[in-house]
């Protein structure tokens, strides 16, 4: 009995084989939905030249590196003279970085595949460091009007680098960038300003600098562009062309694409909007990837999709950073003129803001609280915990923005 059903279970693995490789070919698969067509930008008017100029004058130690982190915190140890110095030895590369900002496009070296590095990235984590580092300065010197304005033009900057055709990896940069802007921003308001028309017109500015939709959506789609060459380039398609038990390049492309503009569907909603899964259904087990008929395609496409999903969730906190920052410059109003604050934010509405802030994970305006002083939104879990920020086991539960004023 035992050696009939071994020979039947033979049997039926020879006919599946059989099955897949009999199987007519699929037609070609069409992703050009998914292209994005490179620009055309002159060195000359291309801000990544100054960009790259700049991080040929950086004069920084490992140690000074070290030492940012400290200094760039409110509530760390502020070395003067150690600020005072960093600026100086980097005057060079911090002037051609604001010259960068004044070119209306950036373009950064195209990625290959998923090999090629990108070291411009750190130099540019550095370079904001530095932007970051002198808008503190002002701060610690009494002069919050600088601040607030240097900490706008670097939100200002990062959202063109989020939109400078770029990956999700860069993408990622530039939200990194933007929140370096914005902290500064929050940390300026709740100093003493000379100028409500600063106020008035950094909040309004703010409104044109949430989640660069557009750049997000080229971000994956240049994605799965680099993914196909990667998966083309490693598996040799010359060696296993016909061979559709390991390789299936249209296959390949087509749960690619479907994954990609599953994504791409998702940008404009808020997260409880979204798929509850996006990540790409795993084909569990080795009879399934086999029975796939893709085997190799499957495997290496599931493992660099890891994560691409994340940029909406970062997306989503983006969007609340830029909002709760422009209520924090409408609340600032609101208190010099009257001397307090308002019960609500709705009485921010229409003077100091056109519409309060949406919180993009939830879709509900972003959550006050006069006696707590607070903003904040229900983050990821969707559950309103009052401003609460963590918990006792130390898990993110509301993203919140004290009002220091």
């Amino acid at each position: 009995m035992k050696k009939k059903v071994l020979i039947a279970a033979a049997i039926l693995g020879v006919l599946c084989l059989v099955a897949i490789f009999l199987r007519p070919r699929e037609k070609p698969f069409d992703d050009s939905d998914l292209k994005v067509v490179r620009s055309q930008i002159a060195p000359e008017e291309n801000a990544f030249t100054l960009i790259e100029q700049a991080s040929e004058a950086l004069v920084l130690s490992e140690q000074d590196v070290a030492q940012f982190k400290d200094n760039l915190d409110p509530d760390g140890e502020w070395n003067a003279e150690w600020v005072s110095r960093v600026l100086a030895d980097n005057r060079d590369a911090l002037n051609l970085f604001y010259q960068s900002w004044k070119r209306e496009r950036i373009q950064v070296p195209e990625m290959a595949d998923f090999l090629a590095e990108k070291p411009y990235l750190k130099d540019i984590k550095r370079l904001a460091n530095l932007v970051e580092l002198e808008a503190m300065d002002f701060l610690k010197t009494g002069r919050p009007n600088e601040s607030l304005r240097l900490g706008l033009e670097l939100v200002r900057f990062g959202h063109r680098f989020e939109g400078a055709e770029v990956t999700i990896m860069d993408y990622l940069a530039g939200i990194g960038i933007k929140q370096r802007g914005l902290k500064m921003m929050q940390l300026s308001v709740g100093h003493k300003l000379t100028s409500s028309d600063l106020l008035v017109l950094s909040a309004e500015q703010l409104s044109h600098f949430t989640a660069h939709l557009v750049g997000i959506s080229n971000a994956l789609k240049l994605e799965h562009s680099i993914l196909i060459t990667t998966l083309s380039n490693f598996v040799q398609p010359s060696i296993f062309d016909g061979n559709r038990l390991l390789w299936n390049e249209d296959k390949t492309r087509l749960r690619s694409a479907d994954f990609t503009r599953t994504l791409l569907g998702a940008i404009p909603l808020c997260y409880n909007q979204m798929p509850t899964d996006l990540a790409p259904e795993s084909k569990t087990g080795f009879i399934k990837y086999i029975l796939s008929g893709n085997l190799m395609g499957d495997a290496f496409f599931e493992i660099m999709a890891i994560g691409k999903d994340h940029v909406l969730s970062r997306k989503c906190r983006e969007n609340v950073e830029v909002g709760a920052t422009r209520v924090l410059l409408a609340l600032r109003l609101w208190q010099r003129e009257h001397g307090s604050l308002p019960e609500s934010l709705d009485a921010l509405v229409p003077r100091y803001l056109s519409e309060i802030p949406k919180d993009d994970f939830d879709g509900q305006p972003l959550r006050y609280s006069r006696e707590k002083k607070l903003i904040w939104s229900v983050g990821s879990d969707l559950k309103d915990s009052g401003g609460q920020e963590r918990n006792a086991k130390n898990e993110i539960l509301d993203f919140v923005y004290p009002v220091d004023f």
